[in-house]
């Protein structure tokens, strides 16, 4: 709910992308178009970050076997629908200035902005994204070599 300091809460028309933006559990192993792919991603990349450090990795697989790997590392309740997407990725937020080194605060709200944008670029192309919190994450890291750092 967005409300406005005294208390009142405004409604409003928004466009149609963002009530069309839905996380089904349902999803058919056609493939996704390597061109779509890559729209997708390059919107993520044009996300907004602080101090433009674009803290985020996305690694992604569309193999079936990379897809396996992918849907092992997910909690049980998540693996049983996820195993048939077409296309499954981990974001990763590096949390940590590559400028500075110091600690970036804002890493996982401008990772936050980069997934929004995969997920209404995806939207634009006729697809559906589902976000997931539910994976094993100490197994995450080693599994796809990212320093858990």
């Amino acid at each position: 709910m967005i409300k406005e300091l005294d208390g009142r809460v405004a409604t409003v028309e928004v466009e149609r992308l963002f009530l069309e933006r839905w996380s089904p559990r349902s999803f058919t192993d056609e493939p996704v178009p390597p061109a779509h792919l890559a729209a997708m991603l390059e919107a993520a990349r044009w996300a907004p970050s602080a101090m433009n450090e674009q803290p985020w990795l996305f690694i992604y697989a569309t193999e079936p076997e990379s897809r396996r790997t992918f849907a092992s590392l997910l909690v049980e309740g998540n693996r049983s629908w996820a195993a048939r997407a077409p296309l499954l990725l981990f974001l990763f937020a590096r949390r940590r200035s590559a400028r500075s080194g110091e600690p970036n605060g804002w890493a996982e709200f401008d990772c936050g902005a980069a997934w929004l944008s995969f997920a209404l670029q995806a939207r634009l192309l006729g697809y559906h994204t589902h976000a997931m919190a539910g994976f094993v994450e100490e197994q995450v890291y080693p599994a796809l070599g990212v320093d858990a750092g």
